[in-house]
């Protein structure tokens, strides 16, 4: 599967934004629980910021912030889920560095 640069790109740009876009006002924000799409498997570094942080909110929100793991293709995986969900502000995402860099690296030449 093949993730254009201008995808990726516009997921760069609009993936902070799902958070304060809503169709309520933000004092009834999250009126059920938040996913926050992590694009590597569970156990490693960036999942373990992400549990954290997860945790970190439980005092903010007043829904529990699940942290769910979408490894594959670089993060590609997880990402594209993020950039295809509804803009409300229930899915959020955890962007990897492989997301901005690997469309930059073009053939790697690797079998």
């Amino acid at each position: 599967m093949r993730i254009s640069r201008k995808l990726l790109y516009m997921a760069a740009l609009l993936l902070p934004s799902l958070a304060v876009i809503g169709r309520t006002p933000a004092a009834h924000y999250p009126d059920h629980p938040v996913e926050l799409v992590v694009p590597s498997a569970a156990g490693g570094g960036t999942d373990t910021v992400a549990r954290a942080f997860s945790e970190a909110m439980r005092k903010y929100l007043s829904q529990p912030l699940t942290v769910v793991n979408k490894p594959g293709a670089s993060g590609a995986i997880g990402m594209t889920e993020v950039a295809r969900a509804r803009p409300d502000g229930y899915k959020l995402g955890n962007i990897i560095a492989e997301a901005v860099i690997v469309p930059h690296l073009g053939p790697t030449g690797c079998s």
